[in-house]
């Protein structure tokens, strides 16, 4: 099956947040407590996405390169955390900064068809809202949310942020200031230009 036949099938099952398999794995889900289960997710996560996209035709995967992939992004979150943990800080804390190296990380794999990086995997399976991708999804989410999820004080100045991303131009004057919208996933950006600049490479 085509990439465009499995975004059409995805279109036709699309459902509010409120109703989403997202939404129902979410709430029953809880951060990690160990690095042992955080990384556990990421192997769940990953080995998910792979099966339900091999039902949609994709199964140009080289193994070999998917597991580097996972090795990769393991190896960042395990030393984060260890870094993280010889500076005394707590274990909650150290998890949380995994976290954010984690959906940070550019490591990515390539297959016939696609490159694949983790944060891109992670936003497509929340729209896809397959349940088979949701229990790990859900708590690799709630990891990302321990940082993300708090009031700060420090604010980008004149409230600007910058995306490195692109789209097609036919979408590009829906996006104006002061626009209010809901992303269906994370919204990854960064408060400098070099930095979404270089996830546009």
């Amino acid at each position: 099956m085509s990439q465009k036949r499995k975004l059409e099938e995805v279109k036709e099952i699309l459902t509010p947040l409120s109703q989403s398999n997202f939404k129902y794995f979410y709430r029953r889900s809880t951060a990690p407590e160990s690095i042992e289960e955080f990384t556990a997710a990421l192997d769940g996560f990953v080995r998910a996405y792979l099966t339900v996209n091999r039902h949609y035709g994709d199964d140009t995967y080289d193994v070999y390169s998917t597991i580097m992939f996972d090795l990769k992004i393991r190896s960042k979150i395990v030393s984060e955390y260890d870094k993280s943990f010889a500076k005394d800080e707590n274990r909650q804390t150290a998890l949380n900064k995994a976290a954010q190296k984690m959906w940070t990380s550019d490591e990515s794999f390539c297959t016939g068809r696609h490159k694949y990086k983790l944060f891109s995997m992670m936003n497509e399976a929340i729209r896809m809202d397959h349940k088979d991708m949701m229990t790990p999804l859900a708590i690799l989410t709630r990891a990302i949310n321990k940082l993300c999820l708090y009031n700060s004080d420090v604010f980008p100045r004149k409230g600007l942020c910058f995306r490195g991303g692109g789209m097609m131009l036919c979408h590009r004057d829906f996006f104006v200031e002061r626009k209010t919208y809901r992303v269906p996933g994370f919204l990854a950006t960064s408060f400098s230009n070099d930095i979404a600049n270089g996830f546009m490479e």
